[in-house]
């Protein structure tokens, strides 16, 4: 048996991005625009999910599943940092 979480209390907003791409962490960096975040970004906001032209949807709660470098987390509630 599989399980899977995709949609699971997903919450979207759209926003302009220079940049976008599908994956990326993105933060706000002006009134309606996200960049992406490198290891010098304030915290990051959401998850990048698509991306229409220089419109990137970004899901700001749910499940997401992304790679990371380091300790893995653990399960609960926890801080993540992002590293670009």
């Amino acid at each position: 048996m599989a399980i899977y979480f995709d949609g699971f209390d997903d919450k979207m907003l759209s926003f302009y991005s220079e940049s976008g791409r599908v994956g990326m962490l993105a933060y706000p960096v002006a009134n309606k625009y996200v960049k992406e975040c490198d290891s010098k970004s304030p915290n990051f906001m959401g998850f990048v999910r698509n991306v229409q032209g220089n419109l990137v949807g970004v899901q700001l709660g749910g499940y997401v599943e992304c790679k990371f470098t380091g300790i893995a987390p653990t399960p609960g509630y926890c801080g993540l940092i992002a590293d670009g």
